[in-house]
């Protein structure tokens, strides 16, 4: 898949980066970059549609962020990110280190109700 990289800066705090498809013009991919207090960055909002998922959109928009970063003179923060599993290895070549393990967790609600349990 031919792709390409644009940066949309939202504010002064965040810039998303989006991956778009040369051959119909379709976004397939995002994430975003948001510089906090304390010269710390945070990778936020990953996402690469699921159709097109295992064709290096998500390094690219990895690698995106990285020149951003090197671009701008950021290379001084520190940067933080959670990450899946399926991404652990790229952030881990990239010289990040797992500081903590989180868990997802889901709460389904519905029109039933629940029982209370006194």
């Amino acid at each position: 898949m031919n792709v390409k990289i644009r940066s949309i800066e939202i504010d002064k705090a965040i810039t998303t980066f989006v991956a778009i498809n040369l051959d119909d013009g379709s976004i397939v991919g995002k994430c975003s970059l948001k510089i906090r207090g304390n010269k710390t960055l945070r990778y936020q909002d990953a996402e690469v549609i699921r159709r097109c998922r295992g064709n290096g959109i998500y390094k690219k928009l990895f690698l995106a962020r990285e020149k951003f970063i090197k671009r701008n003179k950021l290379d001084n923060y520190r940067i933080e990110s959670y990450c899946k599993k399926s991404t652990l290895n790229l952030f881990l070549k990239y010289g990040f280190t797992i500081k903590e393990e989180l868990f997802l967790v889901k709460k389904l609600t519905s029109k039933k109700k629940i029982l209370k349990v006194a």
